[in-house]
């Protein structure tokens, strides 16, 4: 009797796992990448929406609002580092202005949010000539004081970043725009509100 038989050879079945092998490679990379992203544009999304809540409330309460944001316990450029947060205070008295450095003239309101898991928070100035407000800390967070008359105490720039990307040395610098997303905040004054701006590219 005459049997016949058909099947793989040895090597088109090794080609086969080759081609699987490099094509999960592929997207393994694609997959990691969207995640990053995703990740960066909801920790941007809270900052960012947090931000234009504090403008929105002082300028209807005629008080001033302050938008906060710490890293905790330690630096996202740390193994240690747990979780970035947010929080935005109120002024207790109405038409009544001191910077968040004065922290007892606010009181800590319901929005109170941490960023996405592995989502964290850098803080830089945006212009020249001024000073970034706080350290980035629980115990002094930066801060951007949103006056209710108008214009905001500094114009600071918040970049949200993942906690991977960072461990691995990249920093809110010039040629890093594209790993990260910022919210800045700046202008304003007797005449006209502060201007809210989200930008950045992945």
């Amino acid at each position: 009797m005459k049997f016949n038989k058909s099947g793989f050879t040895l090597i088109e079945l090794m080609t086969v796992v080759v081609i699987l092998g490099m094509l999960m490679t592929v997207f393994q990379t694609k997959i990691v990448k969207s995640m990053d992203a995703n990740t960066i544009l909801r920790g941007a999304d809270m900052v960012y929406t947090c931000m234009k809540l504090s403008k929105h409330l002082s300028v209807l309460e005629n008080r001033s609002y302050a938008f906060t944001a710490y890293n905790s316990p330690t630096t996202p450029d740390n193994a240690s580092w747990e979780y970035s947060k947010i929080e935005v205070y109120k002024g207790i008295e109405p038409f009544y202005y001191a910077d968040f450095s004065s922290s007892a003239n606010y009181t800590i309101t319901s929005f109170s949010f941490q960023l996405t898991k592995n989502a964290t928070l850098d803080c830089t100035k945006g212009d020249a000539d001024i000073s970034v407000e706080g350290s980035g800390t629980q115990s002094d967070p930066w801060s951007t004081t949103f006056k209710y008359y108008g214009p905001v105490s500094n114009n600071m720039r918040y970049h949200v970043c993942t906690h991977s990307r960072r461990m691995d040395g990249v920093s809110a610098v010039a040629g890093n725009e594209n790993l990260f997303m910022t919210a800045e905040v700046a202008g304003g004054n007797f005449s006209g509100a502060p201007l809210l701006n989200s930008k950045g590219h992945f």
